[in-house]
């Protein structure tokens, strides 16, 4: 009991006020709370200390915000009693106690963009921690899954020009390709190319991307040059495109060839498997060419 008194006496001798410096303090103590074992006396006494201290009793945003991380923290149900429909009420740091305990949807993504910082100044970002980058990714996932790709783009930028990862590159060239943003896409993952030089693994796959969403935009030159270059590195996937190309325009004998190289190398591949077993049919024994290579 003295050591709640004493944490409450410590978070009520400052004033409380909007975007006041000790609020800061308050998001932190909700950080090291959650890092405790929640079994833990210590973590039952500061949840109680900050129930009964301001801003965890107060009628503002921030105590809304409190309250629902706070029955988060103790596995209750979250109610985020507080109209977030207006102007939006927390600065970056409460954004990402908000991302946390909001629901999936828009204003989970507001929280998500605010916490993150304006875009142009995102490569001086220090790095995010990784439950952080996590979350981010989470949001963004659900917002291009649900084509609020207005949020997805926005979040999606931030984060890549953040890392500049292949995994990021990857993300925001999917992103942008299902928005119809094909010279984004493009651009995002040439540019990514350009930096990876020494990582075969990594070169394939941003190759493979570029080459799908070439054909996808309806630039095939240019996308068997990055399947071929994908090749060249060592995809399985770029080789079973390229065959399946040939396959579709009746090249029968070239499409048998990829097919057959990716068996040898991944035999468990069932899309290579299915394209040798097609290119050996003999020609016109398919009720269409399209039929055929429409998987």
């Amino acid at each position: 009991m003295a050591l709640l008194n004493a944490v409450a006496a410590l978070l009520l001798a400052a004033p409380v006020h909007a975007n006041a410096p000790q609020e800061s303090s308050i998001w932190r103590e909700l950080a090291s709370i959650g890092a405790l074992d929640k079994d833990s006396r210590d973590r039952a006494t500061r949840i109680a200390a900050l129930r009964i201290s301001s801003p965890g009793r107060d009628a503002t945003a921030e105590g809304a915000l409190v309250r629902a991380k706070l029955a988060a923290l103790e596995g209750a149900p979250v109610n985020f009693a507080w109209d977030l429909s207006g102007a939006w009420p927390y600065d970056r740091e409460a954004s990402w106690v908000a991302a946390e305990v909001l629901p999936k949807g828009r204003q989970r993504s507001r929280a998500v963009l605010t916490a993150l910082g304006p875009l142009e100044g995102a490569p001086a970002e220090p790095e995010l921690a990784r439950d952080r980058l996590e979350l981010a990714y989470e949001v963004w996932v659900d917002a291009a899954d649900n084509l609020r790709f207005d949020e997805a783009l926005a979040i999606g930028r931030n984060l890549h020009s953040r890392t500049h990862a292949t995994w990021s590159a990857i993300s925001l060239a999917l992103t942008t390709m299902r928005a119809g943003l094909s010279k984004e896409c493009d651009d995002v993952l040439a540019a990514q190319i350009a930096i990876t030089k020494d990582n075969p693994v990594d070169l394939a796959a941003l190759w493979d991307h570029r080459g799908i969403a070439a054909l996808g935009a309806g630039w095939e030159a240019p996308g068997r040059f990055a399947l071929g270059q994908a090749l060249l590195h060592g995809s399985t996937d770029g080789a079973v495109v390229l065959a399946r190309l040939d396959l579709a325009v009746g090249k029968l004998d070239t499409a048998r060839v990829g097919f057959r190289a990716v068996l040898i190398e991944n035999p468990n591949s069932d899309w290579a498997r299915r394209g040798w077993g097609l290119s050996l049919l003999p020609t016109g024994s398919g009720s269409s060419a399209t039929e055929a290579t429409s998987w």
